[in-house]
């Protein structure tokens, strides 16, 4: 998630009626979820977007597999629901921008060591500036929204 979590880009889900995924589930031909089983040799990360780096994810995604494999994780029960509209209170959401998806690999020691060596901190220490330095930035919306209600 975070190599594809620009701050302006799409990761900034706001909306939560949009085409992507915004819950971590995972269903049988359902679209709406983040990862979808459409044959029994078939399965599609929905979450990814142009804007990833393929070789970073592919990775992260490569290392999560083997650790849930290997730990013989159970991925719970299929969502046949609506995850737009149709979640039990307990749904995780995916990270809906930059600073959340950094917060998660912070969190995560799994998609981590996906990363060889110093690799991670650098990767970390990088986004995390490009969220800082969004984060300061002002906005067309901030202008139009505040400085007209300036005295």
């Amino acid at each position: 998630m975070v190599s594809r979590a620009q701050p302006s880009s799409p990761v900034n889900r706001e909306a939560v009626a949009a085409a992507e995924p915004v819950r971590a589930n995972w269903g049988h031909q359902n679209r709406t979820c983040a990862i979808r089983v459409s044959a029994p040799d078939r399965v599609e990360y929905r979450t990814a977007d142009s804007i990833v780096n393929p070789y970073l994810m592919a990775g992260a995604l490569l290392k999560a597999i083997d650790d849930g494999l290997s730990s013989q994780l159970e991925p719970g029960p299929a969502t046949d629901a609506n995850s737009y509209s149709d979640h039990p209170a307990a749904t995780i959401f995916v990270p809906r921008n930059l600073g959340q998806a950094l917060e998660a690999l912070d969190n995560d020691p799994v998609v981590l060591s996906a990363l060889p060596g110093d690799m991670s901190e650098l990767f970390r220490k990088i986004k995390m500036n490009e969220w800082d330095e969004f984060l300061a930035t002002v906005t067309i919306w901030d202008f139009n929204t505040y400085l007209d209600h300036t005295p």
